[in-house]
């Protein structure tokens, strides 16, 4: 007990990254780590302290962590924001070690599916919390709950979740009028302070006041922000920077310069924050002079101008025609990085164009990797205020054309509608016609609107047009169509194909198992073949069982780019079916070597307007246990009703599993972890009469297994659903 506590003490006393890694090597020969104790604190250090790649390697090391040590694990991924990395843990910690959650575990993973958005699955975590009382009715996970729904904009939700709670605490009030705040309805925010101010059991803070003078100012109520304000000095919290910051953005926002500029002087400490803000209050009220001299302050005080600092000293540049200063400010954003951020590209476009320069605006809009809406309007307005009345509606053109295409994607009708009442179509229209009929897998149209472009127009395609229309006829499979027109491409039009051309050939030459003809293209292409045109012969080699042409294809891939992990898994599947299980294994032992990660797989299904997502193996449901009881009857009964082919598992199973070419006794325990299949036994559960529902929503591939399995699966589900039993086994 005495080396016991002794060891306590020695590790409460490291407090940097080098007596942690001291500690270690001393504690390391005594096996004391196999204790998940001593390895829990150990994980904590080395998180705190040195790297969380060394905490991860002592968890990786702990024989059978239990529920502590994961949860200083996921809590380490957490606080550095790897949200996917954190998701995976936990689903591991679930499905692989079977280790229980307990109430610290929720709330870190529901802020993980906060900070992706992954409302589905945040509430599936929910429901799962709600079965254990002891963990929903914890604070904490309370507080995650009403910050995962905040963030993904469901405030009704998040009230009832707050309503739920007797006696909520501060943090619980904090979150909700955050929520509000932060979804843009400042009324309601406001509303619920003043309740909160009135319960006696609850005690203010600054980061409450923060959301709440956040609030004042997107309603621009500088009276109500300066009741708050006096309610800071009284509460003494007008140290806390965070909270005097809120109070300058206020001040700036509703016009107070005279205001700000005094709380920004009275300052005892000053952020890049609050610099920033002083400089945009300064800007926005045209105040240039004092808003570039505070720049300058701020510089030669050690200040780093961040994207805000800068934006509002280019503003206060372009306000002043200050063409000398804002070209100096130009070249610290060069410095700094800055230069092709959105905003601070929008303010030198604008800058340059208010200082009669259109030349540099130009050459600056070009450069961006992308351009928004509010660049092409920058460059739109630019034109004009420099009497380019011609350019200017070159770009407005532009701009329609985006719009068109933008339609095309999501409205495929009013787009056809459209497209035949235009009197001018130049080759970007019709390109942009023909991509989107191949993106909803229209081929045949699309070949008839290119037909119709190189008959009766005078419009001449070019490479964008080939792509489009040879993308097309990949979607849709039409091969020899597809063969016609690269070959078209080539010689009626002199065009030189690049390597998303030969991509496209080598997939549509591989979909019909002409392996060696595949090879032959890529061998003669008279440039160096990319990701684009491997990869579609590995994709081939993998659905025609080619395993010499895929380890080239492969190995090619693994030296133009190392870091995805796809191609590995296509190798693995290739191996696998053929039963090289060392291979297979080599491969996955360089996937974790490498630190290569799959990003998780979801599904989602709709039944009766309600959503339901789901991943592998997933048992949340607050009826999966019924679920899986009902999969296992229905599938046997389609051990009577079909006869199971073999053929490969989905591309999910196998990347986990590696189980291919097996007995279908031995892959159903696989398939029923698969998650579109998860989906089709979610389907028919909760409805009766039986209603087809929406797999489309998924970013899983259908496998050909999938498709086979699924024709059954619908003819037994189809009697199963007429059966009586059916009502019995669900009450």
């Amino acid at each position: 007990m005495r080396s016991r506590q002794v060891l306590v003490d020695l590790f409460q006393a490291c407090n940097n990254g080098r007596s942690v890694s001291q500690l270690h090597s001393q504690v390391f020969k005594t096996g004391i780590l196999h204790d998940t104790f001593f390895a829990t604190k150990l994980n904590s250090l080395y998180a705190k302290y040195a790297s969380l790649q060394a905490a991860r390697k002592v968890f990786d090391e702990t024989p059978h962590p239990n529920v502590h040590l994961w949860n200083s694990t996921l809590r380490s991924y957490c606080r550095e924001k790897q949200w996917e990395e954190t998701l995976r843990l936990f689903h591991l910690m679930i499905y692989t070690a079977g280790e229980a959650p307990d109430n610290f575990t929720i709330p870190i993973a529901l802020k993980a599916c906060a900070g992706l958005r992954m409302l589905e699955l945040g509430k599936v975590i929910h429901g799962f919390a709600k079965k254990n009382d002891e963990i929903g009715s914890d604070m904490f996970v309370g507080s995650a709950l009403l910050e995962l729904y905040s963030k993904c904009g469901q405030m009704g939700e998040a009230l009832k979740v707050f309503e739920e709670f007797q006696r909520p605490d501060t943090v619980l009030w904090t979150s909700m009028v955050t929520g509000y705040q932060q979804n843009n309805d400042p009324e309601e925010a406001l509303a619920l302070f003043s309740q909160m101010v009135m319960m006696d059991c609850v005690v203010l803070d600054p980061v409450t006041l923060v959301s709440v003078v956040s609030a004042c100012a997107q309603l621009l109520n500088v009276k109500a922000g300066s009741c708050v304000h006096g309610l800071v000095i009284r509460r003494e919290f007008d140290g806390d920077l965070p909270l005097v910051n809120s109070l300058l953005n206020l001040y700036a926002k509703t016009g107070c310069e005279k205001i700000a500029a005094n709380l920004f002087s009275k300052m005892p400490e000053k952020d890049v924050i609050s610099w920033s803000t002083m400089i945009a209050c300064y800007a926005n009220n045209e105040a240039a002079n004092e808003a570039l001299n505070l720049f300058h302050e701020m510089i030669e005080k050690r200040f780093e101008p961040n994207s805000v600092t800068v934006v509002s000293a280019l503003q206060a540049c372009a306000v002043s025609r200050n063409l000398e200063e804002g070209k100096k400010i130009h070249k610290i954003a060069v410095w700094k990085g800055f230069e092709l951020d959105f905003s601070v590209s929008t303010a030198l476009i604008d800058m340059y164009m208010k200082c009669s320069c259109p030349d540099e605006a130009v050459d600056l809009f070009q450069r961006l990797p992308k351009k928004d809406v509010v660049s092409w309007v920058a460059l739109l307005s630019g034109y004009a205020q420099n009497g380019m009345a011609y350019k200017s509606m070159g770009v407005f053109h532009i701009c329609c054309q985006m719009a068109f295409n933008l339609m095309l994607l999501l409205c495929l009708g009013d787009a056809v509608k459209l497209f035949k009442g235009m009197i001018v179509r130049d080759v970007v229209i019709w390109s942009s016609m023909i991509a989107a009929y191949g993106i909803h897998g229209r081929g045949g149209e699309a070949l008839e609107i290119f037909d119709q472009m190189v008959k009766n127009s005078t419009v001449r395609p070019n490479n964008v047009t080939f792509l489009s229309i040879l993308s097309a006829c990949s979607h849709a499979g039409l091969v020899e169509e597809g063969l016609k027109i690269f070959d078209r491409m080539v010689h009626d039009y002199q065009l030189r194909p690049d390597s998303e051309h030969f991509g496209i050939m080598v997939d549509l030459l591989g979909r019909i198992g002409q392996l060696g003809k595949a090879m032959d293209i890529i061998n003669r292409m008279p440039i160096p073949a990319g990701p684009h045109v491997w990869g579609a012969l590995l994709g081939a080699c993998r659905i025609h069982h080619n395993i010499e042409m895929g380890e080239v294809a492969a190995k090619n891939l693994f030296w133009l780019d190392p870091s995805h992990a796809g191609y590995y898994i296509l190798l693995s599947n290739i191996y696998a079916v053929d039963g090289k299980w060392d291979n297979v294994a080599e491969l996955r032992t360089r996937i974790k070597e490498r630190g290569l990660k799959k990003m998780f797989g979801q599904s989602m299904v709709e039944v009766r307007g309600g959503v339901h997502s789901f991943l592998a193996s997933d048992r949340f449901h607050p009826d999966s246990q019924k679920i899986y009881e009902l999969l296992r009857k229905l599938e046997a009964q389609m051990d009577h009703a079909t006869q199971r082919p073999q053929v490969q598992p989905p591309l999910a199973i196998t990347s986990c599993t590696l189980a291919t070419h097996i007995p279908w006794k031995v892959k159903a325990v696989y398939m029923r972890a698969h998650f579109r299949w998860l989906g089709h036994f979610w389907e028919i559960f909760p409805t009766y009469p039986f209603q087809a529902a929406d797999m489309s929503k998924s970013n899983v591939p259908t496998s050909n297994d999938c498709y086979l399995e699924k024709l059954s699966f619908w003819k037994v589900s189809e009697d199963y659903k007429q059966s009586p039993s059916r009502r019995k086994m669900l009450s």
